[in-house]
Parts: C-alpha cells; structure tokens; sequence
C-alpha cells in the first residue's frame, strides 16, 4: 500500500494510487502541495493523527471526494486546500486549527454544516465562496478577521452572526449571498454593529452591507452615515427606492452594482466621490438627480455605461 505514497522525510508528496478509500500511513506529519490533486477515483481520505498541516491545493478537484476525516493534530488548513471538491459532504474541522486558508473549501457545493471550532483566528478571503449548499455557519468567539469574499456565493445561507473577537472583515464577505436576510453582530463588537440586520461599521459613519435577501422595495440610509462601502448593497434586487442622506460623501465601487429594480437615485450635495461601476447593472433605473456642478459626473457616466437602458440626468443645487 506504501508504494502508492510518496513519503519523505514525514512529507507526503503525491498519492498515485486508484483506491476509493484512502487511509494515509502513520508518521505522516504533512501534506504536500498538490498530493492529490484531480485524483478522480478518490471518494473518501482518512488522515491519520500527527498531520498537522494539509498543504496548497492538496486536494484541488478531487471531484468525487465526499468525505475526509481530519484528526486533531491539524493546525492549518492551507489555500485552496479542498477547492472545488464539489461533492465534499461531511468535513469537521477540528480544534487546534488556527487558521482556514483562502478558497480552502472553495467551490464545495454540498457542504450544508460548517462548524469552525475556537481555535481558529482566522478565515481566509473566498474559504467558502461558492458553498452554495452552506445554510449554517457558527463563527466562534476566537475568530479576529474574515476575509475578502469569504462566503461569496453561498446562496443558501439565510443568516450570521458576528462575534465580538472579529476585528477585520474583508470586502464583499458576504458577496451574492441571495438568500442572506441578516447580519447579527455581537453587542461587544468594538468594531463593528448591526442595525435591523444591517452590517455597519461600529461608530455607524460606514453602512458596510445590506443583506440580499432582505424584501423591503425601500430603504434610506440613516442619517450620519459618510461612507457607503463598495458592494454595500451588490444584488440587492428588491430595492426599488434608496434614500442617501445629505451626510454622505463616498460611495464606494459597486455600491450599488445589479440592483436591478431601483428606479431612481437622488445623490445629495454632500458626496464629493463615487466609485468605478457603482451603478453598474441597474437595468430599471431610469432617473438621477444629481448636484449642479458636481465633479464626479464622468465617474457617474463610467459606472452606468454597461447599462441597456437611458438614465435621464437632472440637476439639483
């Protein structure tokens, strides 16, 4: 069985056998960098305890792998790891792992259940983009930062909750989560709050993320907010109206990309910038209102340039 490993030195640095059920010998203390990857025959991997670290896309594609059991001893979870190992069913993460690396369970499309345990800090930009499956996801008290795109995609995941250890969360996090209606944070959150499921930033001057999934067809930003972050309301398909407070002065890139209901937008006197595309994809708008002599009309044009359809652009003072 050993000649279907290649073993050295502790490192496992490629599989070549055809088994389905894979059971990696003891005295393995790492995964290599690709060991597996688009190992088409492999169904299931059982990684023995003293493995600590599963490598760069050990796993990449292995797309009829369903079920891996990782041991205590792992403490990193490397990027890409798992990537689109797209009928991946059963993973349990277990304690003593610090870090999920970016696109780690990228793609795995029939994760339903992910328990991350109190020891990992981080979660990696796009760790599980694309987990269209991912309905549950608890995020313990130990995590400080989630990444860029994080939970991009995960279409079935209707609400999170933000503890208050998290410190840093990457831009479009929750990206195209269409069925996201909420976003709790923990009251003792020093950097970041929610307000009717809204993510903000803690002072509230950032409006961060509005849920896809929220079917209110109206909503005005509350006054005393300055920055509108990019994405901030990316797919937010319901919204027909959106009232930006004369308190605003950035709109971000994408702000408001394929919200593809809203009709009208009236930008306050108060915005000095707005961002490539932030209009980008609004199919059903049809009037702006924007201030006289204003220095981002080039920028307004750019990010309404994909658009099928004629933006009538009037001016207020």
């Amino acid at each position: 069985m050993k000649q279907q490993f290649h073993i050295k030195n502790g490192i496992l640095k490629s599989y070549v056998g055809k088994e389905a059920n894979v059971i990696i010998p003891d005295g393995v203390t790492e995964i290599y960098s690709e060991a597996f990857k688009e190992c088409a025959t492999v169904e299931s991997v059982q990684i023995p305890n003293g493995v600590k670290t599963i490598g760069e896309r050990a796993f990449l594609r292995c797309k009829n792998l369903t079920n891996v059991e990782l041991p205590g001893s792992i403490t990193v979870i490397g990027p890409w790891a798992f990537d689109r190992c797209e009928n991946l069913t059963n993973i349990e993460i277990p304690f003593g792992v610090t870090e999920i690396g970016w696109c780690a369970f990228y793609g795995c499309k029939k994760i339903e259940v992910v328990e991350i345990p109190s020891s990992v800090i981080t979660i990696g930009g796009s760790a599980f983009d694309g987990c269209t499956s991912l309905e549950i996801v608890e995020i313990p008290n130990s995590v400080t930062s989630i990444g860029t795109f994080a939970f991009a995609k995960c279409i079935s995941l209707t609400g999170i909750e933000i503890p208050s250890s998290v410190t840093s969360i990457g831009d479009s996090a929750f990206y195209k989560c269409e069925s996201l209606t909420e976003i709790l944070v923990n009251k003792d959150n020093e950097h970041y709050m929610s307000q009717g499921g809204i993510l903000y930033s803690k002072d509230q001057k950032t409006l961060l993320r509005y849920p896809e999934g929220k079917e209110e067809k109206s909503f005005s930003i509350p006054r005393g907010v300055t920055k509108i972050s990019g994405g901030a309301f990316h797919s937010c398909s319901n919204l027909e109206n959106i009232e930006i407070p004369d308190t605003v002065e950035e709109i971000g890139a994408y702000a408001f990309d394929n919200c593809t209901s809203l009709s009208g937008i009236e930008i306050p006197k108060s915005v000095v910038s707005i961002g490539k595309f932030a209009f980008c994809g609004c199919r059903a708008l049809k009037k702006c209102l924007l201030p006289k002599n204003n220095s981002y009309e080039e920028d307004w044009k750019l990010g309404c340039a994909p658009l099928e359809c004629h933006v009538i652009i009037k001016y207020t003072y």
